[in-house]
């Protein structure tokens, strides 16, 4: 079997095989056209020698005939078998023996997936988890815990908190084991359909017959296009699985998000939602089709589906299912330096933060939501999360637990009456407030490769320029002058993009046009759209100035200007005479071999203060003593940077304004930080504050 695989040209696989077998040459011909199943075994040829050694030679006598009553000698098992090689069938949880943690996918072969190719020694060859959140997330649990050990020695003990429920009640219990089976009994049905079909049993191909199941009987058609499907077409490249919602905007991976579509439609659709790739009548039909054939998933196909799936939690729905995979695995994965790992459920950790009035610690509790049991806008609330878990005791734990068995909702009042529910010990509080209150939270900066490490390389990831690419002009209307210009849709076109429409005479004519619309209270992409398509224009010429633009040359003399993305870093530098001042350096140029920013032409005599990029940590005076806050925003263009506190969490909002408010947004004047005798820092793992250098 290895040299079917391995041998690659057919003529060789042959003679190898009339050479090793007393066979005739046609069926040496049909057995090298084999093809194998994809996949790989379990064991390697080692342990599989010694497993099949052992079950060869060795017998147990625990058989019993059930006529007869005779004990017998019966051949030994697969586990048993695992076992006389002194290991276990299943068990793969680490011993506790480690000194530090090692990179999770040595620990977790099981769950990673490898690339041979990568280069050796390399996380891709190791192995890697698919989904990139958990997959950060345990790379950081590795940096955190060996941190701790480094500082404090090897831990007798582990505690996490794992994303889960209590203990679950009977009814609920009952009706998971049936929707289980019920799952179990339609997988069965879809892999006799395949066998029938010939089609391999794979992931992707119960999934196609399952999206196709969910099809009504009377109207199974593609929701796009309306074309009709079937399950032979499911299998001849004619129809594929799309998202509905752009997988690379909302990584919503779920069997929610998916359906079945013709190719043709698909590419239509390409990377967009429903409504960035129809409008109109169009758009109309496949949402009145959507709700017919799947009303649980219409609503994504609605023009506002992707503001709705964010503000809907989409966001926070795909991030607790991630904290749920993550979770699980992290428990195995510290197994292997501390054999005592336990994890009491989050939502009883939250009973227990409330019993013990932890939530009014945290300094922004007046802003938070009167409806939100604890201030999730300041990271330290994970702080007093890590307190509660440290100061639980599994007996508690267990009280409370049992309780949750037995009803839907704790009344945890009634378990323990007033004045007698345990306290940590004395003085708990206060301890932990002054704690908080020296906390340093740890953000994770991604700058890339230093400028110049290596040329033809690139310094970082980002969007090195917006997606419109724009020919250069030089022409002038009503004395204003334009360098760009660009095609666009004539329907799409609005009032102000009318006035520079390059053609002269077709810009008068729409001038005019919608100067009726208006007047007739008609919409003016419908009339655009009308005379577009009486006059067969599909799309027109507009005009635009932008003064920060980058050429881009493709093939022979062929040019494209684009305009800069987004921004990579600013470099504050000191002049002669004091002063700071700044520079934005957009991704587009930090990926330049050899750039150089401009200042350092114009201003030799200037200083280097620090390079500041988004998520960077500054300390500084802002006006309440010295304190470390988090860059959120690089804005070059109002000579300044946008900040906020250490502990303030993402989604800062308006609100974040008000001067009492202790997550408010820092606006960082370049004049502000020299004041303020504004340096970066890093922060390790646990805390730990040292200077970060410049070079």
């Amino acid at each position: 079997m290895e040299n079917l695989l391995a041998i690659e040209d057919p003529a060789i696989c042959v003679d190898w095989i009339l050479g090793e077998f007393d066979l005739e040459s046609e069926k040496a011909d049909a057995i090298s056209e084999t093809r194998l199943p994809q996949g790989y075994g379990a064991f390697g040829r080692g342990v599989l020698s010694d497993l099949v050694a052992i079950m060869e030679s060795q017998s147990c006598e625990d058989g019993v005939d059930p006529s007869t009553g005779e004990i017998y000698a019966r051949p030994i098992t697969y586990d048993e078998a695992v076992r006389e090689l002194g290991l276990h069938h299943s068990d793969l949880r680490g011993g506790g023996k480690a000194a530090r943690l090692p990179y999770y996918g040595e620990a977790l072969p099981r769950h990673v997936i490898s690339k041979p190719d990568a280069p050796e020694g390399s996380q891709e060859r190791i192995g890697r988890v698919p989904n990139p959140t958990v997959h950060i997330g345990l790379n950081q649990v590795r940096k955190i815990v060996n941190e701790l050990i480094g500082e404090y020695g090897s831990p007798a003990e582990i505690v996490i908190e794992l994303a889960r429920e209590l203990k679950l009640n009977k009814k609920r219990k009952d009706e998971i084991q049936r929707e289980n089976r019920e799952n179990e009994k339609k997988n069965e049905s879809r892999r006799e359909t395949l066998s029938k079909l010939g089609v391999a049993d794979t992931y992707d191909s119960r999934l196609r017959l399952r999206l196709f199941d969910e099809l009504p009987a009377d109207e199974r058609v593609c929701v796009f296009s309306a074309a009709s499907l079937s399950v032979e077409k499911l299998f001849d490249g004619s129809v594929e699985i799309e998202h509905v919602l752009p997988h690379s905007q909302t990584l919503d991976d779920s069997f929610m998000n998916k359906v079945l579509c013709t190719r043709e439609a698909n590419r239509q659709k390409a990377n967009k939602a429903p409504a960035g790739a129809w409008s109109g009548d169009d758009l109309q039909e496949i949402v009145e089709r959507a709700e017919r054939l799947f009303p649980k998933k219409s609503w994504r196909f609605q023009p506002d589906a992707m503001k709705r799936f964010e503000v809907e939690g989409g966001f926070l729905a795909r991030q607790l299912t991630d904290t749920q995979h993550m979770s699980r695995l992290a428990k195995t994965y510290l197994e292997h330096v501390c054999p005592q790992v336990w994890a009491p459920p989050g939502r009883l950790t939250a009973m227990l933060r409330a019993k013990w009035g932890l939530n009014s610690l945290l300094p922004d509790h007046n802003y938070a939501d009167v409806n939100q049991p604890k201030n999730r806008k300041d990271h330290r609330h994970h702080a007093i999360d890590a307190f509660v878990i440290a100061c639980t005791d599994r007996g508690l734990l267990n009280r409370i637990a049992r309780a949750s068995g037995q009803a839907e909702e704790i009344n945890i009042d009634r378990l323990f009456p007033k004045g007698s529910f345990p306290e940590p010990y004395d003085g708990f509080r206060d301890n932990l407030a002054a704690q908080l209150e020296s906390l340093i939270v740890s953000h994770k900066p991604d700058h890339g490769l230093p400028p110049g490490a290596q040329d033809n390389v690139h310094v970082t990831s980002g969007q090195l320029h917006e997606e419109t690419a724009y020919g250069l002009v030089n022409e002038k209307i009503d004395g204003k002058h334009y360098n760009l210009v660009m095609r666009k849709a004539i329907d799409a076109l609005t009032e102000k993009e009318i006035n520079r429409v390059r053609d002269a005479k077709l810009r008068e004519e729409l001038v005019a046009l919608a100067y009726e619309a208006k007047g007739a209270g008609k919409k003016l992409n419908e009339a655009l759209a009308e005379f577009g398509k009486e006059r067969c224009i599909r799309r027109v010429r507009v005009l635009k100035t932008e003064k920060s633009v980058r050429i881009v040359r493709h093939g022979n003399g062929y040019e494209k200007a684009y305009s800069p993305g987004d921004n990579h870093r600013i470099e504050i530098y000191e002049l002669p005479d004091g002063k700071w001042a700044g520079e934005g350096v957009t991704v587009y140029d930090a990926n330049q071999p050899c750039f150089k920013p401009s200042w350092r032409t114009k201003h030799p005599q200037a200083r280097l203060v620090m390079r500041v990029h988004n998520g960077d940590l500054i300390e500084a005076d802002f006006g309440e003593g010295r304190r470390i806050a988090r860059v959120y925003r690089l804005e070059p263009s109002a000579k300044r940077l946008r900040l906020a506190y250490h502990n303030a969490a993402g989604g800062i909002d308006k609100r974040h304004n008000d001067a009492d408010d202790p997550l408010r947004w820092i606006f960082g004047t370049y004049t502000l930080l020299k004041n303020g005798d504004a340096h970066r820092v890093r922060v390790n793992a646990i805390g730990r504050t040292r200077p970060a250098m410049d070079r």
